[in-house]
């Protein structure tokens, strides 16, 4: 038998049959296995991701016009007289090519094999890693439950808590018989601290209030701040009463979602504060029904430095916020009006 054998496409030359086939070539031998000089190196370097095939098995001979194995292919030349493989040393190849491919798989994103090089294995850490995800996924589930439960329990305490606020702050209150009639919660607007902050020192003074500063009010002396001394006045005096704890000035922070009314802010920034108030002071209502307070008409009064006959005639907009104090069951006076009232009945 010839060593080579024309295709015929005449392409060339082609690899000649194995050994066992009727070849008389004897390859080097090393080793226990006698594995041909380029087997032996193909061996030695497999354990790196990156072994060049140097040898052609017979698959590669049949699959050689396959356009989707040409990159594989690319590197073997088939027109050249390579020595024949016995069954065994084309094992040997195959296990190589293998080997060095799992190398290259550990080294991917992801980690789609791992190598334990005590033992010289590959282990595939695929479903240990969706055991681990699903663990972990049970264990944020349980989190996330706990987290919610242990919101629910802090939002049911703080609602707990200031129910309780409410009501001791309610008793608390030094009123005469004859003032039983005016609102425990006063809300002042910021004309109503730039203007007359000497007044509401005194109404927080007799222990017969409780000065509710809304968030708003604060930002409305913050915008003018720069340009009116009572604002700068106003808010050192919050600071310091804050700061010191006093228990009849109290800073209602927004709780819930409030109707933003953007557009109005832009338009009618004085009517847009005055919505706001309105809002905040629905949850303290909504907190004393929440007590068992079913009368709860009367029970805040916004104060305010304008002339309340005033404001109505201000803007349309400014008109329905007036009227939407006295549809939720307030009161919108005038703080000069007001504590004179107060005086009078005292």
């Amino acid at each position: 038998m010839e060593d080579t054998e024309k295709p015929e496409n005449n392409e060339g030359p082609v690899p000649v049959p194995r050994e066992e086939e009727g070849d008389d070539y004897q390859p080097k031998e090393k080793g226990n296995l006698g594995l041909h000089t380029e087997v032996q190196e193909l061996v030695n370097e497999c354990e790196q991701p990156g072994l060049t095939q140097s040898l052609p098995l017979p698959e590669d001979l049949a699959l050689r016009h396959l356009p989707a194995l040409s990159l594989a292919h690319r590197r073997l030349d088939f027109t050249h007289r390579y020595p024949a493989l016995s069954s065994l040393q084309e094992c040997v190849v195959r296990v190589c090519c293998i080997r060095s491919f799992g190398h290259f798989l550990t080294n991917l994103h992801g980690n789609v094999l791992h190598f334990n090089p005590e033992v010289g294995i590959f282990t595939s850490i695929t479903q240990s890693e969706q055991d681990n995800l699903v663990q972990q996924a049970k264990a944020q589930f349980k989190m996330a439950e706990e987290e919610a439960r242990r919101n629910r329990l802090m939002r049911d305490m703080a609602q707990l808590r200031l129910q309780l606020e409410v009501s001791q702050l309610e008793g608390s209150l030094q009123q005469p018989k004859a003032q039983s009639s005016m609102s425990p919660y006063l809300v002042p607007d910021a004309a109503a601290l730039c203007q007359h902050l000497n007044l509401i020192r005194q109404l927080a003074k007799s222990g017969c209030f409780i000065i509710i500063i809304p968030r708003t009010v604060i930002d409305g002396l913050d915008h003018l701040k720069k340009e009116n001394a009572g604002a700068r006045d106003g808010i050192r005096f919050l600071e310091s009463e804050f700061r010191k704890g006093n228990r009849y000035i109290r800073c209602q922070k927004e709780s819930g979602r409030s109707f933003e009314r953007d557009k109005l802010k832009r338009q009618d920034m004085e009517a847009w504060h005055l919505w706001k108030m309105v809002d905040s002071c629905r949850q303290l209502i909504t907190v004393s029904q929440s007590n068992g307070d079913e009368d709860t008409a009367g029970m805040v009064t916004i104060l305010t430095g304008h002339q309340v006959e005033q404001l109505c005639s201000q803007s349309t907009a400014m008109k329905s916020a007036v009227q939407a104090v006295c549809s939720a069951g307030m009161e919108l006076k005038n703080i000069k009006e007001f504590y004179r009232q107060w005086k009078e009945i005292g």
